[in-house]
Order: structure tokens, then C-alpha cells, then sequence
């Protein structure tokens, strides 16, 4: 088939009833990274829920995928998520965004057996995080979804968007923890994840 597409050839292979192997990635990754708790791995599934996703293959056959797509400020971050996972999936810039797409159906079951599924907006889960990883798994979301800045009264403040479980999450632990209070608000509907968009 030297003319064929490789999706061609793919579609072909369906029709005739055979199918990829999903066991094992094209590209090297550590596929056992979700499986065991750590610091990093707690950062990780923390910027993974605020500004990750999984999707499923495109084709019968293909394997799922985790994706990121951050401003190209925040480069840096993908970059050392590549190199924490071990994989070796290039980065892409697409205008003024950088993507990583890591295809591993291993690496998705583990993720969703941590709480992330697709179309995770629609279906809001806050992980069972082990209690010495807590500020680690928070370190992720606010890199992710989260700003800092000096307010008109010099204090230092912190905010951070996204879903409602989520964020209560971080308000209790800051309270519990740190006797800080904070103000969790509803913000604008949105029309991209069908859902309301909360901030603290």
C-alpha cells in the first residue's frame, strides 16, 4: 500500500477486522508512573486536573492519550512534566500555545483509577490524595490554573480557578491547615466545558 495514508491504512485494517495492539506506546514512557505516590507525582495529577485532559483514541484500536496545552510562557513546565515521565513525544507550538500529547492506554487507566476522566469538567472528582502529598497535589492546580500578585495594600494574594469540588478542596485544606480563609465565588458559565467556572 505505497500510496495509502497511515489513517488509510488503519481505517483498511478495521474494516477487515484487525486491530492495534494498545499494550504498549509507540513512543517511550514510564508507564508505571502513576502507580506509586511521590511529590512530583502528586504536582503532576494536580496540574493534570486544572490544565490536563485524556482523550479517547481516534480510531478502534488507538490507544488513549493525556494532553496539555499551556501559553508558551509556561513552556517550561511541559518541559520538565516530559522529562519527570520520561517520555519521549515532542512537544508542539501551535500560534501562542505549546502542546504535549503522550499516548499511553496505561497511562490513562491509571489516571482514571486516580479520579481524572474524560471530559473531566462534566464529571468533577477531586482525587484521594495521601496527606503528605496534599501541597504538592495544590502546588499543581495553581500552576495550572492559579495566579499571584501584590494587591493596592502590598498583601501578597492568591487566586485560583476551576471546578467547585476542587477548589472547596484547597479552601478546606488552606483553613484546616494554615487558618487562612477564603472566599470561593461562582463565576461565568462556560459555554466550552458546559459548565460553571468557580474561583477562590
Amino acid at each position: 500500500l505505497p500510496t495509502r495514508t497511515w489513517k488509510a491504512i488503519i481505517a483498511q485494517g478495521e474494516r477487515l477486522g484487525l486491530y492495534r495492539k494498545r499494550d504498549r506506546p509507540r513512543l517511550a514512557v514510564d508507564e508505571d508512573y502513576f502507580t506509586k505516590w511521590s511529590p512530583n507525582m502528586a504536582y503532576v495529577l494536580g496540574f493534570i486536573l486544572s490544565d490536563g485532559c485524556i482523550t479517547r483514541g481516534t480510531y478502534k484500536g488507538y490507544s488513549d492519550s493525556l494532553k496539555f496545552g499551556v501559553q508558551l510562557r509556561d513552556r517550561d513546565i511541559l518541559e520538565k512534566i516530559k522529562y519527570e515521565l520520561k517520555a519521549e513525544h515532542k512537544l508542539s507550538v501551535v500560534k501562542n500555545a505549546i502542546h504535549l500529547c503522550i499516548t499511553s492506554q496505561k497511562v490513562v487507566n491509571d489516571l482514571k483509577k486516580l479520579g481524572i476522566f474524560y471530559r473531566k469538567s462534566l464529571k468533577e472528582v477531586v482525587p484521594i490524595i495521601p496527606q503528605e502529598y496534599i501541597k504538592d497535589f495544590i502546588r499543581g492546580v495553581i500552576d495550572g490554573d492559579g495566579s499571584l500578585w501584590i494587591d493596592g495594600h502590598n498583601y501578597p494574594t492568591l487566586s485560583v480557578s476551576g471546578g467547585e469540588k476542587t477548589l472547596k478542596f484547597i479552601q478546606d485544606h488552606f483553613f484546616t491547615k494554615f487558618k487562612l480563609y477564603s472566599k470561593l465565588s461562582r463565576r461565568k458559565y462556560s459555554k466550552r466545558l458546559k459548565n460553571y467556572l468557580y474561583q477562590i
